[in-house]
């Protein structure tokens, strides 16, 4: 799985990047990068994916 969060931070960095490099500024850009960093180092964190797995057990109903 850490290929996974490890792909989704340098593609959030990518946008990033690209959305502050480009001349108009694309704020969406950097938004959706930043997500997908801050999406990434989450669950990089111990016990990030018991903490999902009981937020979708909650949102399911099980």
């Amino acid at each position: 799985m850490g290929f996974w969060y490890f792909l989704l931070l340098g593609l959030g960095m990518i946008l990033v990047v690209r959305g502050i490099a480009s001349s108009a500024k694309q704020g969406g850009l950097i938004l959706v990068g930043l997500v997908m960093v801050g999406v990434s180092i989450f669950m990089f964190q111990d016990g990030s994916a018991d903490l999902v797995a009981s937020w979708f057990d909650q949102i399911t109903g099980q």
